[in-house]
């Protein structure tokens, strides 16, 4: 089930215990019908409890989830951009190695003037 849908059916169901409560605070607890109403509102309620329980557990696996998606986006990064160093260290021991060779060609075999 959605986050979406899962939200609005707590919403519902609290609503609906909103709506139980209000009843049960307006008649007396003699009337008759207040003791089901009023069990029915703890059977609903502990069904609340238990929907949101479960969306939060959901989340939390979700999070996690993600979470370690994330710590291997990471990784991965970390990987290229030390493979980016790798290559730019790379390129600066082959441009020293050009430029030195250079200069010993220059010295070994200097051009005539």
């Amino acid at each position: 089930m959605s986050n979406g849908n899962t939200i609005d059916i707590v919403q519902l169901v609290s609503d609906s215990l909103h709506e139980m409560n209000m009843t049960l605070a307006s008649m007396l607890p003699t009337e008759p019908g207040f003791d089901d109403l009023e069990h029915k509102r703890d059977e609903l309620e502990t069904k609340l409890k238990r929907l949101v329980r479960g969306f939060f557990a959901d989340n939390t696996k979700r999070f996690i989830s993600a979470n370690d998606q994330l710590v291997e986006i990471n990784r991965r990064m970390l990987a290229d951009l030390q493979s980016l160093q790798n290559m730019k260290d790379t390129i600066d021991a082959v441009t020293n190695l050009v430029g030195a060779l250079d200069q010993f060609i220059a010295t070994v075999f200097p051009v005539a003037a």
